[in-house]
């Protein structure tokens, strides 16, 4: 996975839970990955904690409709594989998504903008 540096030499790190999760679905915590730089890079968004899990959430949200529109259109079209595959990524996005499972611990996220608050002095 490519990863910017910030001006404080440390990206925020993507939650373990995710990283499971959404292990065949790398273009995913990519976009994960460059939404937490952003946050990193946008000194103004505070606070920088509620703000990179607003951008996991709105990410997730996002695949997360979006896999359910592959299902539906899969089951329309009848291909038993693409159904297959379809619920399973919708099954992937919706755990991704939950706040009891993708973005239930956030300890080592929340860590890091405490560690690090003061690149937004």
């Amino acid at each position: 996975m490519n990863t910017v540096q910030t001006d404080i030499d440390r990206v925020p790190p993507l939650p373990s839970k995710l990283k499971v999760l959404l292990a065949d679905y790398p273009e995913i915590l990519q976009e994960l990955q460059d939404a937490l730089v952003d946050v990193m890079r946008s000194k103004s968004l505070e606070p920088p904690f509620e703000f990179a899990l607003w951008r996991l959430e709105d990410i997730l949200s996002h695949h997360m409709i979006n896999a359910g529109a592959e299902l539906r259109s899969a089951k329309e079209h009848g291909d038993p594989k693409a159904i297959e595959v379809a619920t399973e990524k919708d099954r992937v996005m919706s755990r991704a998504r939950s706040m009891n499972s993708g973005l239930s611990d956030l300890h080592e996220l929340f860590d890091f903008f405490t560690e690090n608050k003061d690149a937004w002095k």
